[in-house]
C-alpha cells in the first residue's frame, strides 16, 4: 500500500494548512448561518444554538483534516491503480 499523508513531512503539514486556510473558514461561516436560520425559523431552541456554535470550529477542522485524507488516500490508489502496483501474478510465459 503507498504512503499515506504524514503529518511530520513539512509539504504534507502545509497541503494540511491550505486545506484548512480554505475550507475552515467557508464552513464555520455556513454552519453559523444555517444554525441561526434555524433559531430564526423557531426549530431550535436559543441553548441549541449556543452549542452548536461552540461546535463550529471542531466541525469545521474536522472537516478540513478529512477532506486532505480522502484526497490523499484517493490520490495513492489512483497511482497504484495506473502502475498495478500489488499482488497481481505475472502473465504467463
Amino acid at each position: 500500500m503507498g504512503k499515506r499523508p504524514q503529518y511530520r513531512d513539512a509539504s504534507d503539514a502545509i497541503g494540511l494548512m491550505r486545506v484548512m486556510a480554505w475550507f475552515v473558514p467557508a464552513c464555520f461561516t455556513m454552519l453559523g448561518f444555517l444554525w441561526y436560520f434555524m433559531l430564526n425559523k423557531g426549530w431550535i431552541p436559543p441553548a441549541l444554538c449556543v452549542v452548536l456554535i461552540a461546535l463550529d470550529l471542531p466541525l469545521s477542522v474536522a472537516g478540513a483534516i478529512l477532506i486532505h485524507r480522502a484526497v490523499g488516500d484517493t490520490a495513492v490508489l489512483m497511482v497504484e491503480t495506473i502502475y498495478a502496483v500489488g499482488d497481481i501474478p505475472p502473465p504467463p510465459s
